[in-house]
This record gives structure tokens, sequence and C-alpha cells, in this order.
């Protein structure tokens, strides 16, 4: 599918890829610090989870950014 994308078509997704890799850092590091600060501010089974959905909060993140790595693997565009 994506051969038949045109030059411009390939640079808008490659650009909508770069975007999402900023966005995941953002997303990822504010949720795993609420989730953290949560845990810290709850009683002791609360607390466990709050620490798990940090560490889980990681582990998606860097799955996602590895999606995102393939993705704009197969989107690049030849330099003319």
């Amino acid at each position: 599918m994506i051969n038949s994308w045109s030059n411009g078509q390939r640079i808008l997704a490659g650009f909508d890829c770069g975007f999402h890799i900023l966005f995941l850092f953002c997303y990822a590091s504010t949720t795993t610090l609420l989730a953290l600060w949560g845990a810290n501010h709850s009683p002791l089974p609360m607390s466990i989870i709050g620490y798990f959905v940090a560490w889980f909060q990681i582990v998606g993140a860097t799955i996602d950014l590895a999606g995102q790595s393939s993705i704009a693997a197969q989107v690049r565009v030849p330099i003319s």
C-alpha cells in the first residue's frame, strides 16, 4: 500500500510519524509521573497498583516507539 503513495503523501506520513513520536514522550512521561504521584499519596494496596501502572506506561511507550519506528522506516522518501 505504501508503495502506491506519492512523495508528498510519504512526506506527510513521515511528518505524522515524527509528530506521534514527540507526543509519545509527552503523554508517557506525564501519565507515568501522575501514576507515581498517585501511588505516593495512596494507601498500600492502591500504591502498588499505581507503581505497576507507572512501569507499564514505560513499557507501553517502548512498544509504541518500536511500532512507530517500523512505520517510519517504511515511509522513507528518496532524496532527489
